[in-house]
């Protein structure tokens, strides 16, 4: 059950990631796509090592605090619960490959 968590969350997070792609390079300047593609790339790096080594303030810093996780069932996790749960190992990430 833990691991099937887990690659829910993974694939609920590589689809947030592509929608956040997507979202930013129909919004933006001309000549400004590879700049805000590689900032996007960037923050969600961070954002992928932080979940892979548990780092809670910098996920703390990049989750804003009415954010909620829907999961690809449909449950819902309150950002305290989500970083509750990276933190506790309940959800573990083991790895992210952009």
């Amino acid at each position: 059950m833990r691991r099937t968590r887990t690659v829910e969350f993974v694939l609920a997070a590589v689809v947030v990631g592509l929608a956040l792609v997507a979202c930013r390079s129909t919004n933006s300047q001309p000549g400004s796509s590879d700049s805000a593609a590689e900032e996007i790339r960037s923050t969600a790096g961070t954002r992928m090592h932080a979940l892979v080594t548990a780092d809670l303030p910098t996920l703390q810093k990049m989750h804003a605090a009415d954010d909620q996780l829907v999961t690809p069932d449909g449950d819902t996790l309150s950002r305290d619960d989500f970083l509750d749960a990276v933190g506790s190992g309940d959800l573990d990430y083991l790895r992210f490959d952009p």
